[in-house]
């Protein structure tokens, strides 16, 4: 989240009638996306949210629901509610968690979260339980990377979906893990791109998407090196385009799983390691790297040896992400990372004797192609 935009955000509970009116737009503009790409209308769900009206909206108010709107420079962009949710004085309900879709990708979504475990933790809950749309897999992603844990489905008779339940312990937040154990636990909550749905393969693509592969120029001669090779996002599309792939990664589950997502291809291979402390025996015609430099801390270091390890005539092709916190936020663990610099990145590679031949901007990062 950009600091400019945060400043221009407020949050404004409701306390009577007459701002529900309000409320009730942004909701069912926001819902009404989510009823037209699931095919739902008001005769095959009339309590969908997308069809929520103005009386119900007041029900909630009168049972003392917290409701919220979100606005920027004054205009209002989002709204949400609380509830206690029965199951203990702790355990709260979010509902109608609701952004206008013309105000969407501006990180709105994730500051009412923000806003509701703030809360939360103010009135002494402990968990936030959610219910959403299981079909939805970008959401439900989404929702993971807040902090949520899924916790099972439910199928009611009454509704043309199935009804998925996820949680976030709050009282639990805020622990640092390292790199290695947060890679480790995505494994253990089974999330790995490489099965991500379209919509969010799209999305990673803002980072590391066709116009990055097609700066490694790769061929069938060319000897690779992936440095943090995941779940092998990125591999599954490089490694029938060159001789050989080696990928390298810190966790042991991430590195497992990409060797079972790379299995039908003969020409690559796993390293499970530090590439900062691996000792390598060969040397390869093309580097490349994307969303890994940032848990690195002595990248000059890194560059040399990326710088020492390219064959003759060999690039180097790394994406960073332009986002400058120095914290990953899961909800309920933090990252420490080390944001990267573009500046900073193009003095490693001039030290290291590397040729910056483009640097190219995406919605999300910073590319460079470099050459020895």
């Amino acid at each position: 989240m950009d600091k400019k935009i945060k400043k221009r955000v407020s949050f404004e509970q409701i306390t009577e009638y007459e701002q529900l009116s309000v409320c009730l737009e942004i909701i069912q503009k926001s819902f009404w996306t989510v009823a037209v790409d699931f095919g739902i209308t008001r005769e095959n769900c009339p309590s969908h949210t997308a069809f929520i009206t103005l009386g119900k909206l007041k029900s909630q108010f009168d049972e003392n629901r917290l409701m919220f709107i979100m606005r920027y420079d004054e205009k209002p962009v989002g709204y949400f509610s609380l509830c206690k949710s029965g199951e203990s004085d702790t355990v709260f309900e979010l509902n109608n968690l609701s952004v206008l879709p013309e105000c969407r990708h501006m990180g709105f979504g994730g500051m009412m979260i923000d806003k509701a475990k703030k809360t939360v933790k103010n009135l002494g809950g402990e968990k936030i339980n959610i219910g959403i749309i299981e079909e939805n897999e970008m959401l439900k992603n989404w929702y993971k990377k807040k902090g949520f844990v899924h916790m099972g489905t439910k199928k009611f008779p009454h509704l043309p979906f199935t009804t998925g339940f996820m949680t976030s312990d709050i009282a639990a937040e805020g622990k640092t893990v390292t790199a290695r154990e947060h890679y480790d636990m995505l494994i253990d909550e089974n999330s790995d791109p490489v099965y991500d749905p379209e919509p969010l393969k799209e999305h990673m693509n803002k980072w590391d998407g066709q116009s990055f592969i097609d700066e490694l120029r790769l061929t069938k001669n060319e000897n690779v090196l992936e440095i943090g090779i995941g779940t092998g996002r990125i591999a599954v599309r490089t490694a029938p385009m060159c001789k050989k792939l080696t990928g390298i990664d810190i966790s042991s589950k991430t590195a497992k799983r990409a060797e079972e997502n790379l299995k039908e291809f003969s020409n690559t291979a796993v390293i499970l390691g530090d590439f900062m402390t691996y000792e390598f025996n060969e040397k390869f015609d093309v580097i490349y790297s994307s969303l890994t430099f940032m848990h690195i801390e002595d990248k000059q270091s890194a560059v040399n040896k990326i710088a020492v390890l390219l064959a003759p005539g060999g690039r180097f092709v790394l994406s960073v992400d332009k986002n400058q916190s120095e914290f990953i936020d899961m909800g309920e663990r933090k990252i420490k990372i080390y944001p990267d610099n573009p500046s900073d990145i193009l003095k490693y590679a001039s030290n290291a004797g590397l040729n910056a031949e483009k640097h190219f901007e995406t919605d999300f990062a910073h590319i460079f192609v470099f050459s020895n």
